[in-house]
C-alpha cells in the first residue's frame, strides 16, 4: 500500500509538470503568432485599400468638317474693306486662336467660332445695305476765292462833266474785293460697296454653321474619369499608369501625375489613352503597346460598343472595375 501511495504521489507530479510544460510550449509558439496575425491585421487595415467606385469613358470626338472652307477664310483677308478694319478690331485683336487661323496657320475651334459669330454681328450693325462704305480718310485743303469786302453804293463830289465851273454829286457803285483762301477738305482714299461686304459676311456665317451641323467622327482617343475611393487608415499614393484590359489584348491609359489621396478619403483622376506610358511607376512596359493601342484605337473609330477592365494601383495596392465604352448613336458622339 505504501509503494502504491507514492506511485501515485510521483504520477501527479510528473502529470502537472508536463502540464505546466505544455502551457509554456504553447505560450510560446502561439504569443509570436498572436502578434504577427495583431500587427499584420493592424497594417492590413491601416494601410491605403482602393475602391472604385465608377468609371466614366469619355470618348474625344470632332466635327467631320473641321473648319470653314479656305476660299471664305482667302475672300475675307483678300476683301479691302475687311482686310482693313477687321485686323484692327478689339474682339479679334484679343484672340489669339482666330487670329492665327485668318492668317492661315492655326486650327479652327471654339474660340474661332464664339469670336466670329461675334465679330459678324458686329459688322452688321455697322454695315448698312445699299451705302457706300469709305475708309482711309486724308487730310486735304482746298484753295478757294472768298468776298473780303462787299460792293456797295456811295455818293462821290465830282467835277462838272460838261466843263462848267463847280461840282456835281454823283451816285457810283463801289466793287467787291476778292481774297483767296485754303479750306480743309473730307477725302477718302478707298471705298467699297456695303453689298459686298454683307455678302462675304453671310458666306461667312453658312460656313460656320455648317461646321457646327457636321456629324462628328471619333478620333479614337479615350479619357476614362475614375472615381477611387481609399477606405485604408492612412495616406497613399495612386500610380500614373493603369492598364486597360480589352478583348484584343492590355495597354496603358496615363495620367497627368501621380495623385496622393487621403485616408478615408474620395479622388477623381483622368487617365488617357492618347498619353505614352510614363514609365514613372512600378509598371512594366507592355510590349507591342504602340500595335495594341492602335487596334484599340480603330475599335474606338468604328464606333463599337467595347467591354473593358480597368485595374490601378493604389500604393501597393490594385483595384479594378469592370465597363463598357457604348457604341456611338446614328455614328454621332
Amino acid at each position: 500500500m505504501k509503494e502504491e501511495s507514492q506511485t501515485e504521489k510521483k504520477s501527479g507530479w510528473w502529470s502537472e509538470f508536463r502540464k505546466m510544460l505544455s502551457g509554456h510550449l504553447m505560450t510560446l509558439i502561439l504569443t509570436p503568432l498572436t502578434v504577427g496575425a495583431t500587427i499584420y491585421l493592424t497594417e492590413f487595415f491601416k494601410s491605403p485599400n482602393p475602391k472604385i467606385e465608377f468609371v466614366t469613358p469619355i470618348v474625344a470626338s470632332k466635327s467631320s468638317i473641321e473648319s470653314p472652307s479656305d476660299s471664305i477664310r482667302l475672300w475675307i483677308i483678300k476683301d479691302p474693306y475687311l482686310a482693313e478694319t477687321i485686323w484692327k478690331n478689339p474682339i479679334l485683336m484679343n484672340s489669339k486662336s482666330p487670329k492665327e487661323w485668318l492668317n492661315g496657320y492655326g486650327p479652327w475651334n471654339e474660340e474661332c467660332e464664339t469670336t466670329f459669330e461675334t465679330l459678324i454681328e458686329a459688322y452688321r450693325k455697322k454695315v448698312r445695305k445699299g451705302e457706300i462704305l469709305r475708309w482711309n480718310e486724308k487730310a486735304v485743303t482746298k484753295s478757294e476765292y472768298y468776298v473780303s469786302k462787299a460792293g456797295y453804293w456811295t455818293t462821290e463830289t465830282q467835277n462838272n462833266p460838261y466843263g462848267q465851273p463847280g461840282t456835281i454829286q454823283q451816285t457810283v457803285y463801289r466793287q467787291p474785293e476778292y481774297s483767296n483762301r485754303n479750306i480743309p477738305v473730307q477725302v477718302f482714299e478707298s471705298s467699297e460697296p456695303a453689298n459686298k461686304v454683307l455678302t462675304i459676311l453671310n458666306e461667312f456665317t453658312s460656313e460656320i454653321e455648317r461646321v457646327k451641323n457636321a456629324n462628328t467622327i471619333r478620333t479614337g482617343k479615350i479619357d476614362f474619369k475614375v472615381g477611387v475611393l481609399n477606405q485604408g487608415a492612412s495616406d497613399g499614393v495612386i500610380f500614373r499608369d493603369a492598364i486597360l484590359k480589352f478583348e484584343k489584348g492590355e495597354l496603358y491609359v496615363t495620367a497627368q501625375s501621380f495623385s496622393a489621396i487621403g485616408a478615408h478619403s474620395f479622388s477623381e483622376i483622368i487617365f488617357s489613352s492618347g498619353t505614352d506610358f510614363s514609365g514613372e511607376s512600378e509598371a512594366r512596359k507592355l510590349t507591342d503597346e504602340a500595335a495594341i493601342k492602335a487596334s484599340f484605337a480603330k475599335m474606338v473609330q468604328e464606333n463599337k460598343a467595347i467591354p473593358f477592365e480597368l485595374i490601378l494601383t493604389l500604393s501597393e495596392k490594385k483595384a479594378s472595375i469592370a465597363g463598357v465604352i457604348p457604341a456611338a448613336k446614328n455614328n454621332q458622339d
